[in-house]
């Protein structure tokens, strides 16, 4: 590809060398927009993306991109063609491959971004450097079907099995992210699913056992689920709710604590092999 043709995204933010979000030492680039609004997100500056057209995120448009952009205010973001982000990733390679890790592209939902990403995930293949995208699945598939398999896995994040539960931590329908995960159990692309446990939200008993049952639903369909990884909840993001001038419903909810993780694992693994699970995400990651 023409340098100059190379697509322009949002970034919210880097970070070098993390260590949570995928296998081994990881380059994560966080980009800006989401269609969700997550009752528990830690990133709720990352929600917003300015309004413009779609044809114009490419770099023959840059200058006029920069003057159209609607601004959004107390919050901060960059703008950076793929190209020019992958020439900063790649000077880490070396740190990368030696701890077996790579980059993982987050948000936000990185998604929304899909052409962004798909152009990003070719160069890391191109690279021999391995790709992760951390998504709700909520995009639609026309857009994001080439990223996806693009990718060498997807982090998914299952905010609730149950419709009505999913539409009150997110305020969207769930039936677009179970396409997503129908999608990639087709293709077998190598998939985490990551669930934030949340105390008196979604960690009734009922509702983890609806977890377990479609979890071993899809294992037994089809074996493309890795690993299934318990985040408990968390208040650190609670003070950014408050510098946006936004109302944060999770202030008195208590933080998920080591217990409340085991009681999750111990219920899924009713339905699934967890231990199997991980003996596949070690062997595909070796």
């Amino acid at each position: 590809m023409n340098p100059k043709n190379s697509t322009l995204g949002f970034i919210h933010s880097t970070y070098a060398l993390g260590a949570v979000d995928g296998p081994g030492l990881r380059f994560l680039v966080f980009l800006q927009g989401c269609t969700l609004r997550c009752l528990y997100c830690h990133n709720p500056d990352s929600i917003k993306l300015p309004k413009i057209d779609s044809s114009q995120f490419n770099f023959a448009n840059k200058d006029k991109l920069k003057g159209s952009c609607s601004p959004l205010t107390g919050i901060t973001y960059t703008q950076c063609t793929a190209r020019d982000l992958f020439a900063k990733i790649k000077r880490y390679k070396g740190y990368l491959t030696s701890h077996q890790g790579g980059i993982t592209i987050s948000g936000g939902e990185p998604l929304l971004q899909a052409d962004f990403v798909t152009e990003l995930l070719q160069l890391c293949k191109e690279e021999g450097i391995h790709s992760a995208i951390d998504t709700s699945g909520f995009p639609p598939l026309s857009q994001t079907k080439k990223a996806l398999k693009l990718a060498d896995l997807i982090l998914m994040d299952l905010k609730a099995i149950d419709g009505e539960l999913y539409r009150k931590i997110t305020s969207v329908d769930i039936q677009p992210s179970l396409n997503t995960i129908n999608f990639l159990q087709e293709n077998q692309i190598p998939t985490w699913i990551r669930f934030v446990l949340v105390p008196n939200l979604n960690d009734s008993e009922e509702h983890l056992n609806e977890i377990g049952l479609f979890l071993k639903n899809l294992h037994e369909q089809q074996k493309f689920i890795e690993k299934f990884e318990v985040l408990p909840f968390h208040q650190i993001g609670a003070f950014k709710w408050e510098e946006l001038g936004e109302k944060y419903l999770l202030k008195d909810f208590r933080e998920a604590n080591e217990e409340d993780v085991k009681r999750c694992y111990e219920i899924v693994n009713k339905y699934v092999n967890l231990t199997e699970l991980a003996s596949r995400e070690n062997n595909s990651i070796n």
